[in-house]
């Protein structure tokens, strides 16, 4: 399914991957992480810095780009989402995220 996502939820999708599974699990990973990454061009355009502890860009450059994640990893993440909001764990971070994945709002 393909989903367009802002900079923001790249980062957040990418911290919510699996880090371990099977060759397929993973293939599919290490192939959805160079799709979410960030090319020379798009940060340059954004300004995109990182810092020893954060990472910081121009917020008025924000855009969005479209990402199409395959049905099984989006299966795992929408579980992993679930149980984070079911466990009272979710971040600010990962809200508008949640609502695309989760509740459907685009």
């Amino acid at each position: 399914m393909v989903f367009r996502l802002n900079i923001l939820e790249r980062i957040v999708l990418n911290d919510l991957l699996p880090a371990q599974g099977g060759i397929a699990l993973i293939s599919t990973v290490r192939d959805l992480r160079r799709e979410l990454s960030f090319s020379k061009d798009e940060r340059t355009r954004i300004d995109f810095r990182k810092t020893e502890n954060t990472l910081q860009w121009e917020e008025t450059a924000d855009f969005e780009k479209e990402i199409e994640i395959p049905d099984g990893l989006l299966s795992t993440v929408k579980a992993n989402l679930a149980k984070l909001g079911n466990d009272g764990k979710l971040t600010v971070e990962m809200v508008t995220l949640y609502d695309k994945l989760i509740e459907g709002i685009l």
